[in-house]
């Protein structure tokens, strides 16, 4: 009765695996890696292990790792010049101008002081 049981579990492992590796021969054809065969073999033999393994490589080939700039945050733009006009602290004319308004601000107070 055990031995009936393992052999269907062996059975169906095996029937799962080699469904999942034949996906894994298409995919990886279609995604031209090296050795389709391989990794339909590799994944049959090792399970989950190696469809990780298998999913982990095809990110890899399809993503270059070469595109990705680590000192760079998604969407910030190398030009620092912009950046700066933008917050207001490369040019110094923001500055001159909140000057110009506290001097404004001081002469109110005195005329009204005054009055």
């Amino acid at each position: 009765m055990i031995l009936t049981v393992l052999a269907g579990f062996a059975l169906l492992y095996l029937g799962f695996g080699a469904v999942i590796s034949v996906l894994i021969y298409r995919d990886a054809k279609q995604a031209e890696l090296d050795g389709p065969r391989k990794w339909a073999a590799f994944v049959l033999l090792t399970g989950g292990i190696g469809f990780l393994l298998y999913l982990s490589e095809k990110d890899t080939a399809v993503h270059d790792p070469a595109d990705a700039d680590p000192f760079s945050l998604p969407g910030s733009s190398t030009d620092t010049t912009s950046t700066d006009t933008e917050t207001g602290t490369g040019t110094g004319t923001d500055a001159d101008s909140t000057t110009n308004t506290d001097t404004d601000t001081t002469t109110d107070q005195q005329h009204d002081t005054a009055e």
